[in-house]
């Protein structure tokens, strides 16, 4: 009866299927953010020695538009893709409805030390959290290693654990600053996986250039961990006041934030509860409720 498209890259295909909807979940090779997206060290391996990245840039975007064009209604995950998708691609804003992004009943609060038990992380010593692979500058995790070298001169006995692809700039810069040991490199986890080390974990430090929406934020929440995220893009949506957030580009200011989230345990209280509060807004339940309206809408419409 009615066709959703869950990605704007593919969106064109709605064109073929009446009536349809598609889902942007960010505007990131149109708008706001593009600029990273021509770096993206993945490039090389997409392309032949014929196609040019800037041509594959090009593609993706014009699909984007291409997208918005023909589907009936477009769901976006936050109101900052929603005004993206509005100014970057010219899309009427009766076309767009707002369901924030799924999240899994699998991230819920546990015990600490039952979690580093079954990862076999160290029992004592404060952890922090990095997600995001290395596929594009705008995880900005070279930052959040230079951040984590200056909290570890005061708070000594901690482990970063980096979840995702580090690049070869990055795994260099580790070594240069001789914090080899105090890095752990995690690949390839399930989803049960990931939210025990949520829950083993004392902070997450996401401090990316550009989210449509942000996940790993919504996910840490929902965990009862303590969040560091940027002051741009969505993250200051998605986390609200359940969250300190901090200059992306600011090293000193990320560092100084993650030691008072380590160390402040009245601010590290206040962020738990209202971070277990805010993660309501992101379950996978009040998605389907509101992704059921946008059907329905579309439905009288046909």
């Amino acid at each position: 009866d009615v066709y959703h498209i869950t990605n704007e890259w593919i969106g064109v295909y709605a064109k073929y299927n009446k009536p349809s909807i598609v889902t942007f979940h960010d505007v990131f090779l149109k708008g706001p953010g593009s600029e990273y997206a021509k770096k993206m060290s993945s490039a090389p391996r997409l392309i032949t020695k014929k196609f040019e990245w800037s041509k594959l840039y090009h593609w993706f975007g014009d699909r984007s538009k291409k997208a918005s064009k023909f589907a009936d209604l477009i769901i976006c995950n936050s109101e900052f893709t929603r005004r993206n998708v509005v100014e970057a691609l010219g899309v009427e804003e009766r076309k767009i409805k707002r369901a924030f992004g799924i999240m899994s009943d699998c991230f819920k609060p546990r015990d600490k030390i039952r979690a580093r038990e079954m990862l076999e992380l160290p029992l004592d010593g404060k952890i922090l959290l990095s997600i995001g692979s290395e596929d594009t500058p705008v995880k900005n995790i070279p930052t959040v290693v230079k951040a984590f070298y200056e909290l570890q001169r005061e708070v000594t006995k901690g482990l970063l654990v980096r979840v995702g692809s580090s690049s070869r700039e990055t795994l260099s810069l580790i070594k240069k600053l001789g914090i080899e040991r105090k890095v752990l490199h995690v690949r390839g986890l399930s989803e049960e996986g990931l939210a025990h080390l949520y829950n083993a974990s004392d902070v997450l430090c996401f401090p990316v250039l550009y989210a449509g929406f942000g996940l790993p934020v919504a996910e840490a929440m929902a965990s009862g961990l303590p969040v560091i995220t940027s002051n741009c893009a969505a993250l200051p949506e998605i986390v609200g006041d359940a969250g300190l957030l901090v200059d992306p580009f600011d090293v000193d200011q990320i560092a100084s934030a993650l030691k008072t989230a380590l160390t402040d345990e009245k601010l590290r209280s206040e962020l738990v509860n209202k971070g277990l509060e805010r993660a309501k807004n992101f379950s996978l339940d009040k998605w389907g409720k509101e992704t059921l309206k946008v059907y329905e809408e579309v439905l009288e419409n046909a």
